[in-house]
């Protein structure tokens, strides 16, 4: 009687995984850049750990070019080591790039993405970034400064 139980069981997990490793593969399209080899939960993560993680990700730009894709855990990640690159993407699609993920702790804590740093791009955030807007804290960054400056003297 138990071991029915328990093959049932086991099967409706089987099954259960089944379907979510389908929805998850129709709801992430697979348009990312080459990459290596990820394993399920974490990713990529294995292969960044150790001493040098820069001359990893070094030896993958060698192997892949100079756009590909790693997973971190959930996280999927573009990896760019070229500086045409970078300048295509902070200078010609910059509006593409732009907008940050919407957090809930930025929703919560910083009472609805009110912080520059957490804010989507859009009329806030520009408001946010203005020049009227950062000079009002000059103050406060002066402040700052001058205690850095007196901790180190000490």
């Amino acid at each position: 009687m138990e071991s029915q139980l328990l093959s049932i069981l086991c099967a409706l997990l089987l099954i259960l995984l089944i379907k979510k490793l389908m929805l998850h593969k129709a709801s992430n399209p697979s348009n990312f850049p080459p990459g290596q080899w990820k394993l399920p939960i974490i990713g990529n993560l294995h292969q960044l750990l150790g001493e040098h993680p820069h001359q990893r990700l070094q030896n993958l730009a060698k192997t892949y070019g100079p756009l590909f894709h790693l997973k971190l855990g959930e996280i999927n990640l573009i990896v760019i080591t070229s500086s045409e690159f970078v300048h295509d993407i902070f200078k010609t699609h910059d509006f593409k790039f732009a907008s940050r993920p919407n957090l809930m702790a930025g929703k919560i804590i910083l009472y609805n993405y009110a912080s520059f740093s957490f804010a989507p791009y859009g009329k806030t955030w520009s408001k946010l970034r203005s020049l009227k807007q950062v000079m009002s804290f000059k103050f406060i960054r002066e402040e700052e400064g001058n205690n850095l400056v007196e901790k180190i003297m000490r």
